[in-house]
C-alpha cells in the first residue's frame, strides 16, 4: 500500500496535484518525513509548508485521513500506510 498525497488549488504549482508515496521500511513515516521525502532535492514542498523551525505554517490546511494535522501532532504526527494526505490553502474573502 501507498500513501496518497493530494494537493489543492495553488498547492499544485509545487508538484502534481496527485502524489504516491511507498514509505520504505517499518513503521509510518511522521507528517514531516513525508513532506521532506516528497520534496526531494527541490525543497519545494518542505519550503511552503514548514517554517524554519519544521513546524506546520500557519498559511495551509493539511489533512490526514479527514483530520486536521495540528490538532493531532503537527508535524510530528505519523501516516500510516494507506493513508490521504490533502494540503491547501485556506481560501477566503468577502
Amino acid at each position: 500500500m501507498a500513501i496518497t498525497v493530494l494537493l489543492m488549488g495553488v498547492m499544485q504549482s509545487a508538484l502534481p496535484g496527485r502524489l504516491e508515496y511507498q514509505p520504505a521500511g517499518g513503521g509510518a513515516p511522521t507528517l514531516r518525513e513525508l513532506i521532506e521525502a516528497l520534496s526531494g532535492d527541490s525543497a519545494s514542498l518542505a519550503g511552503i509548508l514548514l517554517d524554519e523551525h519544521g513546524d506546520l505554517r500557519p498559511d495551509y490546511v493539511v489533512l490526514i485521513n479527514g483530520q486536521n494535522a495540528r490538532l493531532l501532532q503537527g508535524p510530528e504526527t505519523p501516516v500510516p500506510d494507506g493513508s490521504t494526505v490533502i494540503i491547501t490553502a485556506p481560501i477566503s474573502g468577502g
